[in-house]
């Protein structure tokens, strides 16, 4: 199901980058949730087709008596540039600091962000309203605040996130992607394996092999991180312990980026 508003190409950015969110994440000490970056895979950034979101407090967009939403029209793309020009200079402006994220606004008045100031791996979803430079919290996780989008005309009409969702590749396609010699196809049947949430016991199988066999450091970043992300915040802690994957960790020698995966590991177990 597209959520992109096709004949207007106005802020879609390049390709999302790993060595992007990497760089992004190891400055901030935090990890994008799947269900954001997802997403941004399909197309990095633009303008959407829903306009509004449906929220269930005041606020100075709606009008009184009437259902509550707030405006939305464009999501964020996520590079380090971005990154840099619009969280780094623009919410400090606003009196905002922590680990933030920006990732979108609605008709110049809310801007949306991620905001990891209580979890560094499930961030909630929060507004600046620039009008009165108020601050609160619009969804607890961003999968949520997917849910919450609609179409303000002529009737709200809510996203349909299964059929968002069965846009995805199936478990068959995603089986031969991984068995790809080209890298890029692997990490990105991974990453939709990861978003379905199908096979979970397999998938952890197959990324603590590829934890334990690859030499190359972006990849064994890649699956230490998500593979951490797993067993953190989801299910997967019944098929492989948080101490067992600190040890496959450390068995891959001294390296700064994993240490902060095992730390997170160890300070949960």
């Amino acid at each position: 199901m597209n959520i992109w508003d096709q004949e207007d190409d106005y802020g879609i950015l390049a390709p999302l980058s790993e060595r992007d969110i990497q760089q992004i994440e190891h400055e901030l000490q935090i990890t994008f949730p799947e269900s954001f970056l997802s997403v941004l895979r399909k197309q990095n950034g633009g303008c959407l087709l829903y306009n509004a979101v449906s929220v269930d407090f005041e606020n100075t967009w709606s009008e009184p008596r009437e259902p509550s939403y707030l405006p939305i029209r464009y999501l964020e793309g996520l590079s380090y540039d971005s990154f840099t020009e619009s969280t780094k200079l623009v919410l400090p402006e606003w009196g905002i600091t922590g680990k933030h994220v920006t990732i979108g606004d609605g008709e110049g008045t809310y801007i949306y962000y991620l905001n990891f100031d209580q979890q560094d791996n499930n961030p909630s979803v929060w507004y600046l309203d620039t009008s009165d430079e108020s601050t609160r919290e619009v969804a607890p996780t961003f999968q949520d605040f997917l849910s919450r989008w609609m179409i303000q005309e002529p009737d709200l009409e809510p996203l349909d996130l299964e059929a968002f969702y069965a846009s995805y590749p199936s478990m068959e396609e995603i089986n031969l992607s991984i068995q790809s010699e080209d890298i890029d196809t692997v990490l990105y049947a991974f990453n939709n394996w990861m978003t379905i949430g199908l096979e979970q016991e397999r998938l952890v199988h197959e990324m603590m092999k590829w934890i334990n066999t690859t030499t190359d450091p972006d990849l064994l970043d890649f699956f230490a991180q998500n593979m951490t992300n797993l067993v953190l915040n989801t299910g997967a802690g019944v098929y492989v312990s948080n101490e067992q994957l600190a040890r496959l960790l450390e068995s891959k020698g001294v390296d700064s980026d994993l240490n902060v995966y095992i730390n997170w590991l160890r300070a949960e177990d």
